[in-house]
């Protein structure tokens, strides 16, 4: 007698054939000809991958990801101390960048109310927002720019030419692997001032290896967290005040180096930085 598949079954099944499509993907999709060579067609059950085609099942479960991120991690973990002594011998100064968005919704903290009545956080009902992205070192010093729009190539230019200008000497740009890192802009401008600027890209997987993703945490959280914008410019000047006071409180931005997975990134390894202020009306986006 067949048994009627549970709902269990049909979930599992689902799950194989989703994991068929990702592995048959990277192998090329279908079924094997004479030569060895995948082409398009029926999925092999389960996906399964025919032994002897040097081909191996896309990496899917949890543990395979973890072993790959430590992986990544000793990787970045090893590179990092010769990075260090290469920027001491060309007294370079090394940062740390990344971008991310803000949202006007974004509430964090706890609030209270009268016994029986429950807490209530006044906010506008309009979405908006803007994005940022910055670059610190674990000497102190943080540089940023607050703009509007998809973060794009350009703004990834100008924020490396604005931070060309405001830095004496050579520069150590680490990053993570996002597309626009990894443009051909972005590129062409580091191959142009490669005596001054050299930019760096971390492993994939691994986005705690960034010392920089603590700032993004403390402008979300005491920054933005904390007020409530009714418009995209008193958003954009809340998140330009809160950088403007760290800027101010460089002991701030090096105690983000303390946390346990990027305190590898915190020995003294630069030159302490000269950072020029330029005025307000001069900077950002």
């Amino acid at each position: 007698m067949r048994r009627t598949p549970s709902r269990y079954d049909r979930g599992h099944d689902a799950r194989s054939a989703e994991a068929a499509v990702l592995s048959l993907d990277a192998c090329g999709g279908g079924k094997p000809d004479c030569a060895g060579v995948w082409d398009r067609g029926v999925a092999p059950h389960r996906g399964a991958v025919p032994q002897g085609l040097g081909h191996e099942p896309a990496e899917t479960g949890p543990t395979d990801l973890r072993k790959k991120r430590c992986g990544q991690r000793a990787l970045a973990e090893a590179g990092i101390p010769a990075i260090a002594r290469q920027a001491k011998r060309d007294k370079a100064a090394i940062y740390w960048g990344d971008e991310m968005g803000l949202r006007s919704d974004h509430v964090t903290g706890t609030s209270d109310a009268p016994v029986g009545r429950p807490p209530v956080v006044r906010a506008t009902g309009q979405r908006f927002g803007c994005n940022m992205i910055s670059a610190i070192t674990n000497k102190g010093a943080l540089a940023f720019m607050v703009f509007q729009g998809k973060f794009t190539s350009p703004i990834f230019v100008a924020f490396m030419q604005r931070l060309l200008k405001q830095v004496d000497g050579t520069i150590y740009l680490i990053v993570d692997g996002h597309p626009v890192h990894k443009s051909g802009k972005a590129t062409h401008v580091a191959a142009t001032h490669s005596s001054r600027l050299r930019l760096i890209r971390l492993p994939g997987y691994c986005p705690e290896l960034n010392p920089d993703e603590w700032l993004n945490q403390d402008i979300k959280t005491n920054g933005l967290g904390k007020n409530r914008p009714t418009d995209r410019t008193e958003l954009m000047a809340i998140v330009r005040s809160h950088l403007y006071r760290r800027q101010k409180q460089p002991q701030v931005i090096t105690n983000l180096f303390h946390e346990k997975h990027v305190r590898y990134a915190a020995s003294p390894c630069v030159r302490k930085d000269v950072v020029r202020v330029f005025p307000k009306s001069g900077g950002e986006r």
